[in-house]
């Protein structure tokens, strides 16, 4: 552990792409975005969702066919899949919708709903089975101790997990979550792209 902590400083690295100016777009339009953005466009099923999902999906094809490491990068992909279901509320909307109730409703009152919580239940155990029979902790280990720290894209992953939070309490600002929720969405795209793309030396 000693070791690790010691290479943290010389594993730091600063370098920015394309996705990197994007993400610093994306973060420097929050303000602006609260102020004169059409709030439509940040509604449930709205522009900025379905961008957001689009992200993801990116996110999970990035993963799938990463050409290194695939028990890993194949076991991101699975999360973002659980990721994909908690910003759909796993269909829960849309049925509530077409059924014309609540949206508070508890999935024992929405027809299918039992069937979409199990099913969603049950890839997550999947997903944590996949996990422990491919052993990818150990080759997430392998990352944790030697590869290198992209400090731009943890540092927007960050801030979007806290932007989020904030724009949930005590700020209660829809626009800023949903921008928070894209600009972490990215964030985690350039990652993926980037460790699972990238000439990476772990040895």
């Amino acid at each position: 552990m000693t070791n690790i902590i010691k290479s943290l400083f010389e594993r730091l690295n600063w370098q920015a792409n394309a996705f990197t100016f994007l993400q610093m777009l994306i973060l420097l339009s929050v303000y602006p975005a609260i102020k004169y953005a059409n709030p439509q466009w940040f509604f449930e099923d709205g522009i900025v969702e379905n961008i957001q999902l689009a992200i993801c999906f990116c996110c999970f094809a990035a993963a799938w066919f990463a050409p290194r490491d695939k028990t890993l990068f194949r076991f991101f992909a699975l999360v973002i899949i659980l990721i994909v279901f908690r910003e759909i509320s796993t269909g829960r909307h849309w049925l509530c919708s077409y059924y014309n109730l609540p949206q508070e409703s508890k999935w024992k009152d929405i027809p299918y709903g039992l069937v979409l919580y199990w099913g969603r239940n049950l890839f997550a155990i999947f997903t944590l089975v996949y996990f422990l029979w491919y052993k990818v902790y150990k080759s997430l280990w392998q990352y944790i101790k030697k590869a290198p720290i992209f400090v731009w894209e943890f540092l927007f992953l960050a801030a979007g997990v806290i932007l989020a939070l904030l724009a949930e309490k005590p700020i209660d600002n829809e626009i800023m979550e949903e921008m928070a929720e894209t600009l972490f969405y990215l964030a985690l795209f350039n990652l993926i792209w980037r460790y699972g793309y990238s000439k990476l030396s772990l040895n």
